[in-house]
């Protein structure tokens, strides 16, 4: 019988580059503010959702380090070199984050679907 004893995982996620416009402005009488994405992705216990980079040159540097595993002419070398194109054209307030979201996380999921079905987010890649 053999046994592996090396490293084995098994990746249940979803990785996201996504464009987070502002949200909700904070409460005028109180000033609570709505949490947003990245606070409540990092408070998640879950290790298959997380951020990976937060900000415009963090993600495209991120990208970059993915490209260098991606055959040439390949087409989704194509979009991801479409996609840090996109994210340099945005203004430098854009928070841009990379983040992978476990599939048993419907919480986090049904989330983003909010945020992008209210404009409230874009997102640029989904690599499922």
């Amino acid at each position: 019988m053999k046994t592996r004893t090396d490293f084995v995982t098994n990746f249940s996620s979803t990785s996201y580059i996504i464009v987070l416009k502002d949200r909700t402005p904070s409460c005028p009488t109180c000033g609570h503010k709505p949490p947003d994405l990245v606070s409540i992705i990092e408070q998640v216990n879950d290790y298959e959702t997380e951020v990976e980079e937060e900000g415009k040159k963090r993600v495209i540097e991120y990208i970059e380090e993915e490209l260098k595993y991606e055959g040439s002419g390949s087409s989704w070398r194509e979009k991801m070199e479409q996609t840090i194109e996109r994210i340099k054209a945005l203004p430098d307030s854009a928070n841009v984050i990379a983040v992978d979201i476990s599939y048993h996380n419907t919480m986090v999921q049904d989330l983003l679907e909010e945020l992008v079905e209210s404009g409230e987010a874009e997102i640029l890649i989904d690599r499922g």
